[in-house]
């Protein structure tokens, strides 16, 4: 068939959504790594409790509440504002002035925090432990604040910038490190609270060196400054919701440790009586403490996405997520609760020796604060991304103040039950008062948010009350929609979809004895099948993998590919998992085209889905498109699962938030090639993303060159666009994504206003920060120079009209617009970044500029739009090198040479392949 001419769309399409992906896949390992982090912390808590006799067990007890208050409030909330205002400070391309700062400020407030932790030793003897004999203790507490800083600075970092495995491995090496540290320590050294407190300062200090590791790689990775923020400015908006941070710490640990402190100094008994009855305090604290680091680590990284959502103005959503998530929070953790007291006694009298009676007693009681406390931690996520801290305060204030109200009364009369008792009381008033809050700006916790607050009340009543009332919201939900609505029962039933498939399936399988066989089918689907040799075996079959195709740039180059494919020798396929798209729908009406095989982010069955259509289309050879992500995780595995010997992925960017995950990383041994689009390119995913550097190959992008040419300037369409006649022209043809700086366009124009005051610029392409860049233009005096056309499919009759094309991004691999730009003659004029050099030579076809610097932008503009002879040369040379270098015939030869390569190169001299078969349905 004839190829019908390629449509042109901008270089590369805003990014869909993964947002959502990602925050589950992060709390799904997330929560895994913490379970077996808290099973960790578990285990040492008991042989604490069992080697620690309880005067120190209480010292402990206080030395590690101690250190959760100090680290925070002495780091004056800094840490606590990064996942607010890490994504905040990247968008505007000042994300590592940021960085360097609180890097700086953070230091100096760890090295202040440990020297007056050194100098006031006995005054901080007497507040913690209620003597003066305690200054030893004291000063291993200092280098352990000083360590439990390093760590908590990095952990926020790393949370900010939604990097869940390392965030998730950090905290599961900490808590193992300070597991094998502790126990040698006690048992070379001496049973003590200096032994414990020296072992956590020492297990933060290497978890804090191996995040440093980590750190050096965020860093190489950012795009260059765009300018730097003023002090002044930067402070401005950092100071006041950092201040409301440090008082929410204030509060929270003050709240976390007010009931202890009380049975220090306002129990009326002796110090050691007092530090024992801690001590069975901490017994009773044991698991509950679980539910909260749960809580904790579950709030710390939802922060940064829900304020990703905020932040792209889609603010409706956050509400309902956080509405699902508090529900099925307070189910869970109830339930949770109801296990732990079944089994309660055999954990007191056996795995703790038996040597905490009283905290046995008060154990229901501590279960049901802690899970209040857990969802208030939840809960405060919605006035985080409100920049509402203060409201998170005003809730913090009235449950301490309730919290101390009644441990002063309850603890003369009642002892350690009325303490628990008062401070259960004080976390069930913070949440109601948190809800409160939230509601009051927009949250609107639901009936059945409310509702499940209740329920650990019956935690305090025993194991059957609670199994009673975990039954019957169970069945409210079920039957009603008092509790769960439609919405999220789908959610549920769908979540839970392959569970039951697998249950089903399972149990008819032991009936029938057949377990054993899919166990073995399963390996002997992977069993590579026979390979038509080179004398007959027709044209191959590719499958092209992808997510879904929405107007963009590796979307663009792919319709080309697939198009100009010699089909004598290939027979191309398009698998688009979740769905279409528009140019996936274009592909459709031309080439065997399948999709709605990923029905969400962890629909596992795809895995089957896609290996059975591979298995059944004959397929010889899988390209994956894109970085990361569902396609290229699902589409090698599935390829490798159904035999295909040709296993490929091509990726098209380089670094945040594109970037190959770890996950994909594992699947190296499967991949053939990974395929770069420039020298430049190939080395970053070697060196960065942990692409095995013998099976990088360079293909690079082609345009169009009979497409893309140079055209007389289209009079009418001028006209059209309001272009004065003589007016010298200016674009710049990318999405309005972060990464591409439009901003520093509208700088540069601002600029090249002042010299020449008829130049005229336009922004092709669009994006959500569409609004935002106007609203820039128009504060520039640019709104009557500057038009925005958004997405535009005649590329080349715009390109006819424009004297230079700007292309200032943070970061590229091998943009498409330069080289359509180059193609029709135009010089361009671009920032050093990425593999742009290859493309622009400076000075021959256009210019490069230092990313960010607006001043020089304006300048190199500026001077091709006065010299229209200049730009002629430049733009000649320009078409030159991409015929030469850049011609989509070259792109697609290095595609099809790569396929054939590789499929001989496995080719055995085996009989016969079957003939390809006639098409199947278009879609499935």
């Amino acid at each position: 068939m004839n190829p019908a001419p390629a449509p042109d769309f901008v270089d590369e399409p805003t990014p869909p959504t993964l947002h959502a992906d990602t925050l589950a896949g992060g709390v799904v390992l997330l929560l895994g790594l913490t379970i077996a982090q808290r099973l960790v912390g578990f285990l040492r808590g008991v042989l604490f409790c069992r080697w620690l006799d309880a005067e120190q067990l209480g010292q402990w007890d206080l030395s590690f509440g101690f250190l959760m208050m100090a680290a925070p409030v002495a780091l004056l909330g800094l840490p606590g504002s990064f996942g607010r205002y890490v994504e905040y400070f990247r968008q505007r391309g000042q994300l590592r002035t940021f960085l360097r700062r609180m890097a700086l400020c953070t230091a100096l407030l760890t090295l202040s925090a440990m020297a007056i932790a050194m100098a006031g030793n006995r005054a901080f003897s007497r507040l913690i432990y209620g003597g003066d004999d305690c200054g030893r203790l004291v000063a291993w507490l200092a280098f352990g604040a000083g360590a439990w800083m390093s760590h908590m600075v990095l952990m926020a970092l790393f949370n900010a910038l939604r990097m869940t495995r390392v965030v998730a491995a950090m905290q599961f090496l900490n808590s193992f490190a300070f597991a094998v540290l502790a126990l040698g320590f006690l048992l070379a050294w001496q049973p003590s609270a200096e032994t414990v407190v020296g072992a956590f300062g020492g297990a933060c200090l290497i978890s804090s060196a191996v995040g440093a590791i980590y750190v050096r790689r965020v860093w190489s990775g950012l795009p260059p400054t765009v300018s730097s923020a003023p002090q002044r400015e930067f402070w401005a908006k950092l100071a006041p919701f950092a201040l409301w941070i440090w008082i929410a710490n204030w509060l929270a640990h003050l709240f976390g440790l007010a009931d202890r402190y009380l049975l220090i100094h306002h129990s009326g008994l002796p110090e050691v009586e007092a530090l024992a009855l801690v001590g069975q305090y901490h017994s009773s604290r044991v698991v509950p403490l679980l539910f909260l680091g749960i809580a904790e680590m579950l709030a710390a990284l939802i922060t940064p996405h829900l304020t990703h959502d905020w932040e792209d103005g889609r603010r409706e959503d956050v509400p309902r997520r956080l509405n699902s998530m508090l529900k099925s929070f307070a189910f869970a953790l109830t339930f949770g609760s109801c296990l732990v007291l079944l089994v309660s006694g055999w954990l007191f009298s056996v795995a703790l020796g038996g040597k905490y009676a009283e905290g046995l007693t008060v154990l229901p009681w501590t279960l049901a604060s802690c899970v209040w406390g857990s969802l208030a931690i939840v809960a405060a996520n919605y006035l985080w991304c409100a920049e509402q801290p203060k409201l998170v305060s005003v809730a913090m204030l009235g449950g301490l103040v309730m919290n101390v109200s009644l441990n002063l009364w309850l603890l003369p009369k009642f002892g350690l039950p009325g303490v628990v008792l008062a401070t259960a009381t004080g976390n069930a008033v913070l949440l109601l008062l948190t809800y409160s809050a939230a509601t009051m700006i927009g949250l609107r916790p639901d009936r059945g948010t409310w509702g499940l607050a209740i329920l650990p009340l019956a935690i305090g009543f025993g194991p059957w009350t609670t199994a009673a009332a975990l039954l019957i919201v169970a069945l409210l939900a079920a039957c009603t929609r008092w509790l769960v609505d439609d919405a999220d029962k789908q959610k549920l039933w769908a979540a839970a979809a392959p569970w039951r498939r697998f249950g089903a399936q399972t149990s008819r399988m032991n009936k029938r004895g057949l377990l054993m066989r899919r166990f073995r089918s399963c390996f002997a689907s992977r069993t590579r099948r026979p390979l038509k040799p080179p004398a007959d075996r027709g044209p191959l079959r590719v499958m092209f993998v992808i997510t879904c195709m929405p107007v963009g740039g590796a979307e663009t180059l792919l319709v080309d590919l697939v198009r100009r494919m010699d089909r004598s020798r290939f027979h191309p396929e398009l698998c688009c998992l979740k769905y279409f798209g528009p140019l996936g729908e274009t592909l459709a009406r031309e080439i065997p085209a399948f999709t709605g095989l990923l029905r969400h982010k962890y629909d596992f069955r795809v895995l089957g889905r896609l290996t059975r259509l591979l298995t059944k289309r004959k397929i010889d050879a899988v390209i994956t498109v894109g970085t990361g992500g569902d396609k290229m995780f699902w589409g090698r595995l599935a390829a490798w699962r159904a035999g295909a010997p040709v296993i490929a992925s091509a990726l098209h960017s380089t670094g945040l938030p594109d970037h190959v995950e770890w996950l994909n990383r594992q699947l190296a041994p499967l991949t053939d090639a990974f395929i770069a689009v420039a020298a430049p390119h190939a080395q970053y995913l070697a060196e960065h993303e942990g692409c095995p550097a013998a099976k990088v190959r360079i293909i690079p992008n082609g345009v169009d060159v009979e497409r893309f040419r140079p055209l007389a300037a289209d009079a009418a369409l001028r006209n059209e666009l309001g272009l004065p006649p003589l007016a010298p022209v200016a674009a710049i043809v990318a999405a309005l994504r972060p990464e591409k700086n439009h901003e520093l366009f509208l700088q540069a124009a601002a600029r090249v206003r002042k010299n020449l005051s008829d130049a005229r610029f336009l922004v092709i392409g669009d994006g959500e920060r569409r609004a935002a860049l106007e609203a820039l233009a128009a504060e520039l005096q640019l709104s009557e120079t500057v038009q925005f056309l958004g997405t535009q499919s005649n590329i080349p009759e715009l390109l006819s009209l424009v004297d230079v094309l700007v292309l200032n991004s943070h970061m590229e691999a091998n943009p498409v617009s330069i080289l359509e730009a180059l193609a029709c003659g135009k010089p361009v004029v671009a920032t050093r970044v990425g593999s742009v050099p290859e493309s622009v030579k400076d000075g021959v076809n256009g210019y490069l500029v230092a990313p960010g610097d607006a001043e020089q932008l304006a300048e190199r503009v500026g001077a091709l739009l006065a010299d229209r002879e200049l730009a002629r040369g430049f733009g000649a040379a320009g078409r030159e090198l991409v015929v030469s270098h850049g011609s989509l015939e070259r792109m697609v030869a290095g595609y099809q040479d790569l396929i054939a390569e590789i499929y001989a190169s496995k080719c055995p001299t085996a009989p016969g392949a079957a003939p390809i078969e006639p098409e199947l349905a278009a879609t499935h």
